[in-house]
């Protein structure tokens, strides 16, 4: 192998080891999806708070309905113009239709809400502000005063809790994980 073919081959050896490097160093840096994210809808021009992934809550039992056993919880705040709103977006996995609305607990304390309603248009958006985690997930909006958001924020424990026909579940989330509401309370 004459000189410059042996130079051109550990210089590619050299790049394939700092790019093997460099990958395997980014999958053990920590990911931020507690993070505030400010978005603009182009479609409305209305801001969104948000967090960067809904938190996700654990179905006490083995399975849960429709053998999933996570639903989410997501705060996010709409600014139009100035004019802001809070609301609360959930998604709960259900064996058929759900018996009545999801309840949302904080620190075993019912979460005061609006009404809720399946379409994101209840939040003026053509969008839902979180992305659907599985396609049997059943969406939901509701407006929330800000009080509400604040209890979310310095709960110790959060669940949900929802009836369809395969029967009750609850869904639950507590300790460090709940910090990112925190975060969202004072970052939005």
């Amino acid at each position: 192998m004459d000189r410059v073919t042996r130079n051109r081959t550990r210089i590619r050896y050299s790049i394939a080891v700092t790019m093997l490097s460099v990958s395997a160093g980014c999958a053990g840096l920590p990911a931020f999806h507690d993070e505030v994210r400010h978005v603009l809808d182009e479609r409305t021009g209305v801001t969104i708070a948000r967090l960067e992934q809904p938190l996700e809550l654990t179905v006490s039992a083995s399975t849960g309905p429709a053998n999933d056993p996570f639903a989410y919880l997501g705060p996010f705040q709409t600014n139009r113009m100035g004019e802001r709103a809070d609301y609360l977006w959930l998604a709960v996995p259900a064996a058929g239709t759900l018996a009545g609305s999801p309840i949302v607990r904080a620190d075993g304390e019912v979460v005061r809400m609006g009404e809720m309603s399946a379409a994101p248009d209840a939040a003026h958006l053509e969008r839902s502000p979180y992305k659907a985690p599985t396609p049997w997930s059943q969406q939901f909006v509701a407006v929330v005063e800000s009080a509400a958001i604040e209890q979310l924020a310095t709960a110790r424990r959060i669940e949900i809790a929802t009836r369809d026909a395969a029967g009750d579940w609850t869904f639950a989330l507590q300790g460090d994980a709940l910090s990112a509401l925190r975060r969202y309370a004072d970052g939005r």
